[in-house]
Parts: C-alpha cells; structure tokens; sequence
C-alpha cells in the first residue's frame, strides 16, 4: 500500500500545466511603411491636383488644360 501512495504521489505531479491563455487582438493595425502611405493615401490625392492643369498634345495639336472660369 506504501508503493501504491509514493506512485500516486509522483504521478500526481507529471500533468501538463495548463496552457497561458492567448493575448487579446489588437482592434486596428495602425502602422503602415511610407511607400504604402505614398502608393495609397498621397498618390490618388494628388492624382485630382495633377489633372486640373497641364496640356494635353495629340493629332490636332496642344490643348491647355487650365480651368477656363473663374469658378474652376
């Protein structure tokens, strides 16, 4: 009976503790490298002050971009 409670006893000490539960998820990634911040937010922003100006050349000839209003 002696053996059987020392064998209990240092088995009672072999299970798995349980495992550290998982950090929470964050809720947004904030960060973002600059050629990412350039190709996606600044570049299509430009884009509208880029096309309300300039010259277009073709066939027919050179044709001024510039706004014509006073509006524009």
């Amino acid at each position: 009976m002696r053996e059987l409670a020392i064998c209990l006893a240092g088995l009672s000490g072999c299970h798995k503790p349980a495992p550290a539960p998982p950090p929470p998820p964050t809720p947004f990634n904030t960060t973002i490298g600059l050629h990412d911040l350039v190709e996606r937010v600044i570049d299509p922003a430009t884009d509208i002050v880029w096309a309300a100006s300039g010259v277009m050349v073709d066939m027919k000839g050179e044709h001024d971009l510039s706004p014509q209003t006073p509006q524009a």
